[in-house]
Formats: C-alpha cells, structure tokens, sequence
C-alpha cells in the first residue's frame, strides 16, 4: 500500500498472541502538509484476521475502503489508485513468534489485483492517463517484487525487530526512509522504551537520514531538476511514537511526524508530513 507505516515489535520482549478469528480493524492515515501548511488527508481502512496454522499463524489483511480529503485531483487520484486493492484479501503466514513468511496464492492474488486494476481502467470516466504503462508495469513485475508489494500491509502491522530494552531503556536504531527523491536511504537515531499508565508498551524513535547521502542519490539519479545542492537540505528527520499491547505484541498504534531539515525553517526543520497506523476496533 502507500502508506508504508512502519510498526515497532519488540519480539524477543513482548510475546506474540494476537486473537483467532476475530476481525480487527486498523485505519492508517497520512497528512501531506503543503509550504503553505495547508494539509491534505488521506485514509485507508483494512480489517486484519489471524487463524491458526501449525505453530504458527495466518494473518490476512483486507483493505475495506479508501477516503480523501484533498484538493480534486489528488482525492481522485488516491482513491483510483486504491480501488484496485479493496476487498481482496491477503493472506501471509507467520511463524510462532509473529515472523513474516510466504504470501498464501501470490500469484492468483497479484492476477486478481492486475484484473482489478484492469476493471477498473476499462470503467473509468474520463480515461485515466498512464493506466496503459502502469498495467504493463504490473504485468512485467518479477515475482519476489509482487510478493514483497503484497507483504506490505503485513509488514506495517508486524514491523521491523527492535532490540530488546529494559524500562526506561534507551539504544540505537537504524533503517531505511523514503526522501523526498522517492528513494529509501539509510537513516539513523535511537529508540527508547516506556512504559503508558495504561500499561501498554510505548516506543519512541528519533531517526535522520544522512544530507550527504541525499546529495549523492540527486545527483546521480537526476530525477528532480533541482541542483544536488538544493536537494541536500532535503534529507528528513523522523519522530515515531508507537504503541503496542503488552499481552498480546500487537500494534495499537504508530505515528511518524516527518520534517526537511532546512536551515532556512523555523527551528530548522519544516514539516512535511505525519502518518499514522492505529486499531479502531477489536
């Protein structure tokens, strides 16, 4: 999906023991926050069931609806990109400890998406440019990629292994971020783990991308236009709070405040962004 919000599990702290056969329902959203701090907001809402399988589980995500609240265009565009993916459920097998294996049927799974994305060009009105490229793109995609785009949603709500920390406990992390290039690259910072009042287990992150790494990948890919010395104040900073269950290891929720570092903000930083992953319903 777009969103990409990436949930913290502690796994080797927090045990694993999601509900059977019980639909949850997570909603992430995303706030674009434009120069001129005028916002736009986009929602995507998915329902999340666990089985048993072996020792292990079952997760299969299912997007339910997609909403915008965003100038004409970019609502159009949001939510034609996602019609696709709604209502087809994925399903991913885990381990015994919440680990993330195989997609179940990849392949009739990505040929229901492309017959989707194919629907859904031949009803559109007006004709959406581009579509021709995109399904082609689709089509051609190599399979560990389709399965890694199918894994995504699973992957927000399991998330990336954080080392074990002891209450109050604080060491590094490191990952990777998307820039403003459209390119991951690594970034840095530490993490600390509280405890809320209401006894969930609360995770705080703190994570820079590199300026000189920005600079290099705009000066090799050229993507932008922009002098690389100007996509260089670019480089983003991260602030991510997560919350997760202390019985069951299961994200409730995750926002990630992004901001440009740019000497010339307030503060250095501009804000551009915010993300968010949360359970409404269990």
């Amino acid at each position: 999906m777009i969103l990409f919000a990436t949930a913290l599990l502690a796994a080797d702290a927090l045990p694993f023991a999601p509900p059977i056969d019980k639909p949850l329902v997570y909603r992430q959203t995303e706030d674009r926050i434009a120069p001129d701090g005028s916002a736009a907001h986009f929602t995507l809402t998915e329902e999340v069931r666990f089985t048993r399988d072996g020792t292990g589980y079952i997760l299969t995500v299912r997007a339910l609806s997609a909403e915008a609240q965003a100038p004409d265009a970019a609502a159009a565009s949001f939510r034609a990109g996602m019609k696709p993916f709604i209502g087809i459920p994925v399903a991913t097998r885990l381990s015994a400890a919440g680990e993330p294996g195989e997609v179940i049927d990849a392949d009739a799974t990505w040929q229901r998406v492309v017959q989707s994305i194919e629907q859904a060009a031949a009803t559109a009105s007006p004709p959406r440019n581009g579509i021709g490229p995109m399904l082609a793109g689709f089509r051609a995609m190599p399979a560990p990629a389709r399965e890694a785009m199918l894994k995504g949603p699973a992957i927000a709500l399991l998330g990336l292994s954080l080392p074990p920390l002891p209450e109050g406990g604080s060491g590094p992390l490191a990952e990777t971020m998307d820039t403003p290039l459209g390119i991951p690259i690594a970034c840095s910072g530490t993490v600390r783990r509280d405890t809320d009042r209401d006894g969930a287990i609360r995770y705080s992150a703190d994570l820079s991308s590199d300026p000189d790494a920005a600079r290099r990948i705009a000066a090799q890919t050229r993507t932008t236009g922009a002098p690389a010395d100007a996509i260089a104040v670019q480089s983003l900073h991260e602030h991510r709070e997560t919350s997760l269950s202390a019985s069951s290891g299961l994200l409730l929720s995750s926002v990630s405040k992004f901001a440009r570092i740019d000497p010339a903000a307030p503060g250095g930083e501009r804000p551009v962004s915010q993300r968010g992953l949360m359970l409404v319903s269990q």
